[in-house]
Protein backbone atom coordinates (compact mmCIF):
# COMPACT_ATOMS: atom_id res chain seq x y z
CA UNK A 1 0.00 0.00 0.00
CA UNK A 2 1.81 3.21 -0.70
CA UNK A 3 2.85 5.12 1.97
CA UNK A 4 2.38 2.52 4.58
CA UNK A 5 6.08 2.23 5.41
CA UNK A 6 6.47 6.09 5.95
CA UNK A 7 3.05 6.11 8.11
CA UNK A 8 4.80 2.85 10.07
CA UNK A 9 7.55 4.51 10.79
CA UNK A 10 6.01 8.50 12.23
CA UNK A 11 3.73 6.02 14.51
CA UNK A 12 6.55 4.14 16.12
CA UNK A 13 9.28 7.76 16.39
CA UNK A 14 5.39 8.91 18.09
CA UNK A 15 5.54 5.84 20.82
CA UNK A 16 2.15 4.26 19.22
CA UNK A 17 1.85 1.00 19.77
CA UNK A 18 1.27 -0.87 16.84
CA UNK A 19 -0.60 -4.34 16.73
CA UNK A 20 -1.69 -6.89 13.72
CA UNK A 21 -5.17 -8.43 13.30
CA UNK A 22 -5.53 -10.81 10.73
CA UNK A 23 -7.11 -14.08 10.06
CA UNK A 24 -3.28 -15.70 9.16
CA UNK A 25 -1.16 -17.49 11.13
CA UNK A 26 1.44 -15.44 12.90
CA UNK A 27 3.90 -17.52 11.33
CA UNK A 28 2.66 -16.53 8.19
CA UNK A 29 2.23 -12.75 9.12
CA UNK A 30 5.35 -12.89 10.09
CA UNK A 31 6.33 -14.00 6.53
CA UNK A 32 4.25 -11.69 4.72
CA UNK A 33 4.76 -8.80 5.98
CA UNK A 34 8.80 -9.61 6.70
CA UNK A 35 9.23 -9.74 2.81
CA UNK A 36 7.88 -6.39 2.65
CA UNK A 37 10.37 -5.12 5.37
CA UNK A 38 7.45 -4.15 7.83
CA UNK A 39 6.77 -6.83 10.01
CA UNK A 40 8.94 -5.27 13.14
CA UNK A 41 6.61 -2.44 13.21
CA UNK A 42 4.04 -4.79 14.92
CA UNK A 43 4.49 -5.46 18.68
CA UNK A 44 0.83 -6.99 18.88
CA UNK A 45 -1.48 -8.82 17.20
CA UNK A 46 -4.69 -11.19 17.19
CA UNK A 47 -4.30 -14.47 14.96
CA UNK A 48 -5.52 -16.62 13.42
CA UNK A 49 -3.92 -18.95 15.71
CA UNK A 50 -5.65 -17.14 18.61
CA UNK A 51 -8.26 -18.47 20.33
CA UNK A 52 -11.28 -16.74 18.48
CA UNK A 53 -14.89 -17.45 17.08
CA UNK A 54 -15.45 -14.23 15.12
CA UNK A 55 -13.27 -11.43 13.68
CA UNK A 56 -14.53 -9.06 16.42
CA UNK A 57 -12.55 -11.78 18.63
CA UNK A 58 -9.21 -11.50 17.42
CA UNK A 59 -9.72 -7.83 17.68
CA UNK A 60 -10.11 -8.22 21.58
CA UNK A 61 -7.34 -10.40 21.51
CA UNK A 62 -4.95 -7.68 20.12
CA UNK A 63 -6.60 -5.08 22.08
CA UNK A 64 -5.67 -7.26 25.44
CA UNK A 65 -2.28 -8.03 24.47
CA UNK A 66 -1.32 -3.99 24.06
CA UNK A 67 -2.73 -3.51 27.66
CA UNK A 68 -5.58 -1.15 26.56
CA UNK A 69 -8.92 -3.39 27.44
CA UNK A 70 -9.46 -0.80 30.11
CA UNK A 71 -9.02 2.66 27.46
CA UNK A 72 -10.93 1.34 24.59
CA UNK A 73 -10.79 5.40 23.69
CA UNK A 74 -7.03 4.98 22.75
CA UNK A 75 -7.67 2.32 20.46
CA UNK A 76 -7.61 3.28 16.38
CA UNK A 77 -8.50 0.20 14.01
CA UNK A 78 -7.35 0.72 10.39
CA UNK A 79 -9.07 -1.54 7.67
CA UNK A 80 -8.78 -2.08 4.14
CA UNK A 81 -12.02 -3.66 3.96
CA UNK A 82 -16.17 -3.36 5.68
CA UNK A 83 -15.34 -6.96 7.27
CA UNK A 84 -12.75 -5.07 9.35
CA UNK A 85 -14.68 -2.15 9.89
CA UNK A 86 -17.61 -4.13 11.73
CA UNK A 87 -14.64 -6.31 13.53
CA UNK A 88 -13.66 -3.32 15.48
CA UNK A 89 -17.17 -2.21 16.60
CA UNK A 90 -17.68 -5.37 17.21
CA UNK A 91 -15.07 -5.51 20.02
CA UNK A 92 -15.78 -1.79 21.01
CA UNK A 93 -13.82 0.26 18.88
CA UNK A 94 -15.34 3.64 18.11
CA UNK A 95 -11.76 5.20 16.41
CA UNK A 96 -11.88 3.31 13.00
CA UNK A 97 -10.53 4.03 10.05
CA UNK A 98 -11.07 2.74 6.06
CA UNK A 99 -8.19 2.61 3.49
CA UNK A 100 -8.77 1.91 -0.16
CA UNK A 101 -6.95 -1.03 -1.02
CA UNK A 102 -8.09 -1.03 -4.64
CA UNK A 103 -10.36 -3.64 -3.85
CA UNK A 104 -13.10 -2.22 -1.62
CA UNK A 105 -15.09 0.87 -2.76
CA UNK A 106 -14.40 3.86 -0.51
CA UNK A 107 -18.34 3.98 -0.30
CA UNK A 108 -18.47 0.58 1.09
CA UNK A 109 -16.03 1.66 4.10
CA UNK A 110 -18.24 4.36 4.47
CA UNK A 111 -21.23 2.35 4.60
CA UNK A 112 -19.96 0.07 6.86
CA UNK A 113 -19.43 3.02 9.47
CA UNK A 114 -15.38 3.85 9.30
CA UNK A 115 -15.30 7.00 11.29
CA UNK A 116 -12.48 8.17 8.71
CA UNK A 117 -11.93 6.68 5.20
CA UNK A 118 -8.39 7.24 3.38
CA UNK A 119 -7.62 6.75 -0.17
CA UNK A 120 -4.32 6.08 0.77
CA UNK A 121 -1.37 6.45 3.34
CA UNK A 122 0.96 8.48 1.01
CA UNK A 123 0.34 11.55 2.29
CA UNK A 124 2.15 10.68 6.03
CA UNK A 125 1.32 14.32 7.93
CA UNK A 126 -2.70 14.30 6.13
CA UNK A 127 -3.40 10.87 7.27
CA UNK A 128 -1.52 11.36 11.12
CA UNK A 129 -3.72 14.31 11.42
CA UNK A 130 -6.87 12.03 10.66
CA UNK A 131 -5.74 9.21 13.39
CA UNK A 132 -5.53 12.49 15.68
CA UNK A 133 -1.65 11.76 16.80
Amino acid sequence: MPGVSDLLEALEKRGATLGLITGNLKSVSEVKLGDVDIWHYFTVGGFGNDPHVTRGDLVKVAVDKAGFSESLDDVCVVGDTPRDIAAAQEAGIKHTVGVSNGYKDIQELIDAGAEVVLEDFRNTAFVLSKLSL
